[in-house]
C-alpha cells in the first residue's frame, strides 16, 4: 500500500508541474500583464463626492469637449502652428476642467520611481514630468529623476524610435531632428512638442528606460529600452492632466504604449471597467499581452477594425445599424462614414457618455420616447443631459427602459440598462436619462464612450485587427488576485503529503 500510495503521489505531483498554463515559472517571458485603472470619482483621486446632477452635468460636458477636441486632433497632426492656435481658441471658449477619466500606475527606472498616467486610447505618446521641470503642472507624485535611474538614456535623433515618431508625425511635432540640419544627428537628442487639440502640450526629451509591470501571477517584470516622453515643460487649459503625473497613450501608433509592450508579450491589450457605483471605492484591470485576451473571460465577438489613412491613430469600428427594443432604426449609414479625418465611428476610454452623429440620435431618442413608459421632461433642468423622463415615485429595482443594441460588423453590442440609461436624482428631481449626446455637427464622429463599455471586457487585437467584446462583471476582474495557480498548486500537494503521511503513519 505505501508504495501505492508514493506512485500515486508522484504522479499528482508530476501532473501539476507539467501542466502549461500551471506555472509561469517555467517560461522567462510571462504570458501577460496587468495594471489597475482608477477612475476620476475614485475616493482616491476626488478631495470631494459632487453631487449627482453636478457629477452627471460635468460628464455630459467634458464628454462634449473631449468630442470636440478628439475631431481636432486629426487636423493637428497635419496641421502648423498658426492652424493649432486657432483649432485651440475654438475649442478654449467652450473649456470646462475635465481632468482624464483613468489612471493607471507605471514604475519606470531602476530603481524603480512610480507614478500614475492618465490613459488615452486617442493619443500615441506615453510621457511623464521630469526634473528639472521648467514649467509643469502639480503632479500626483514627485517628477522623473532621470539622474537617479541607471537604465535612463536619451534617444539621438538617428534612433529607431525616434525616426518612428518624426514618421508618423512631422518635423513641427519631433523639433530637434530637421533633415536640413548641418548637425550631426547621431549627437543631436530627439526633442519633441506634442499637442493637443484644447491647446494642452508636453515639450520635452524622447527617452528610453526601463518599466516594471505586474504579471497576471502577481510577480514583477521589466521592459527594457522603453520609449517615452521626459516632459520638461508641459500644460493644460482644461485640467486634462490634473491629478496625475503624465499621460499613457494607448492609440494605434508605433510609439504607443502597447505597440512597444506588445512587441514583447503580444500586440493585444484589454480592459473591464467597473460599474459607475463601483468606480468610487473599486479600481477597473487593464491586461496587455496574448492572454489579455482570453484571460478568465468567454464569448467573445469580433469585429474588424477599419483603417483610415487619414486619422491612423483611432479604433475604427464598422456600425451597421442600431435596434431599439428588437427594431431597427431607418438610418442612413452614410452618417457615419468616415471622411478623411471626420465621421467614423470609434471607442474612446476617455469619452464619458457616448457621443453620436445628430441625426442618428435624433431618430435613435424618436424611437425611445415612443416606447419610454415615462412622460419626457423637456428641457431637461441638468445641462448637458438632453434626453430624460421623469421617474419619480418609481423603484430603481422597476426602472425600465428600451433596449438599444449597436449592430457592429459581426457583433449586436447590446447595451444592458445601466449602459444605456442614468438615474439623476438631485435638486428636487428623479430622472431617468440616456446617456447619450449629439455629435457638434452632421457628419462628426460617433464615439463609444465609457459608460457604454463599462462591464464589458473589451479587446484590442492589434495583431489580427478587431475589438473583441464579451459580457462580464468588471468587479470579478478589479483588484489583485488572491493566490495565484501555481500557489494553489503547490498547496495542494502540500495537503496530499500530509494526508498520504498521516495515512501511512
Amino acid at each position: 500500500m505505501v508504495g501505492m500510495g508514493l506512485l500515486l503521489l508522484q504522479a499528482v505531483a508530476l501532473l501539476l508541474l507539467s501542466t502549461p498554463s500551471a506555472f509561469a515559472l517555467a517560461s522567462s517571458t510571462p504570458r501577460g500583464i496587468r495594471a489597475e485603472l482608477v477612475h476620476r470619482d475614485h475616493e482616491s483621486r476626488l478631495a470631494q463626492q459632487l453631487p449627482h446632477g453636478q457629477r452627471a452635468e460635468r460628464d455630459a460636458k467634458s464628454s462634449r469637449l473631449r468630442a470636440e477636441e478628439l475631431g481636432a486632433r486629426g487636423q493637428l497632426r497635419q496641421s502648423g502652428a498658426s492652424a493649432r492656435r486657432a483649432l485651440a481658441q475654438q475649442l478654449r471658449a467652450r473649456v470646462d476642467t475635465a481632468p482624464g477619466e483613468y489612471v493607471m500606475s507605471l514604475a519606470v527606472g531602476t530603481p524603480a520611481q512610480h507614478f500614475v498616467g492618465v490613459i488615452d486610447t486617442g493619443s500615441d505618446l506615453t510621457w511623464l514630468q521630469c526634473a528639472p521641470c521648467q514649467a509643469c503642472f502639480e503632479q500626483a507624485n514627485s517628477p522623473f529623476l532621470p539622474q537617479n535611474s541607471s537604465t535612463y538614456s536619451a534617444l539621438p535623433c538617428t534612433a529607431t524610435q525616434c525616426q518612428t515618431f518624426r514618421r508618423e508625425y512631422n518635423d513641427e511635432w519631433v523639433t530637434s531632428c530637421n533633415p536640413t540640419s548641418s548637425d550631426d544627428l547621431r549627437r543631436v537628442g530627439c526633442r519633441y512638442s506634442y499637442f493637443y487639440a484644447d491647446f494642452s502640450n508636453t515639450t520635452g526629451d524622447f527617452v528610453t528606460d526601463t518599466l516594471t509591470l505586474q504579471t497576471l501571477d502577481g510577480n514583477e517584470t521589466r521592459v527594457a529600452d522603453f520609449a517615452f516622453g521626459c516632459s520638461r515643460r508641459s500644460f493644460s487649459p482644461t485640467s486634462l492632466f490634473e491629478g496625475s503625473d503624465g499621460l499613457v497613450g494607448l492609440a494605434q501608433g508605433g510609439i504607443s504604449f502597447p505597440a512597444q509592450v506588445g512587441a514583447v508579450y503580444g500586440d493585444v491589450f484589454s480592459y473591464c471597467l467597473v460599474d459607475s457605483d463601483r468606480a468610487r471605492s473599486q479600481s477597473s484591470t487593464m491586461y496587455f499581452g496574448a492572454e489579455a485576451a482570453t484571460f478568465n473571460v468567454s464569448g467573445l465577438q469580433y469585429t474588424p477594425l477599419i483603417s483610415n489613412p487619414d486619422n491612423p491613430t483611432f479604433y475604427y469600428v464598422g456600425l451597421e445599424g442600431i435596434a431599439v427594443d428588437g427594431a431597427p432604426l431607418a438610418l442612413n449609414l452614410d452618417w457615419f462614414a468616415i471622411n478623411r479625418s471626420r465621421g467614423g465611428v470609434f471607442l474612446d476610454s476617455g469619452t464619458t457618455l457616448t457621443i453620436v452623429e445628430p441625426r442618428a440620435l435624433q431618430v435613435l431618442v424618436r424611437a425611445v420616447t415612443e416606447r419610454m413608459n415615462y412622460s419626457r421632461v423637456d428641457p431637461s433642468p441638468f445641462e448637458g443631459l438632453d434626453y430624460c423622463w421623469n421617474v419619480r415615485g418609481e423603484y430603481m429595482a422597476d426602472l425600465r427602459g428600451p433596449s438599444i443594441v449597436f449592430n457592429f460588423t459581426g457583433v449586436a453590442y447590446e447595451l444592458a440598462f445601466e449602459n444605456a440609461y442614468l438615474l439623476v436624482a438631485d435638486r428636487g428631481y428623479r430622472l431617468l436619462c440616456l446617456a447619450m449626446a449629439p455629435a457638434s455637427e452632421d457628419g462628426a464622429f460617433t464615439i463609444i464612450g465609457n459608460i457604454q463599455q463599462r462591464n464589458f471586457h473589451v479587446v484590442y487585437d492589434r495583431a489580427q485587427n478587431r475589438i473583441g467584446f464579451a459580457k462580464k462583471d468588471c468587479s470579478l476582474s478589479s483588484g489583485s488576485r488572491s493566490r495565484s495557480f501555481p500557489a494553489l498548486a503547490f498547496i495542494l500537494l502540500h495537503f496530499l503529503v500530509l494526508a498520504f503521511i498521516q495515512g501511512t503513519g
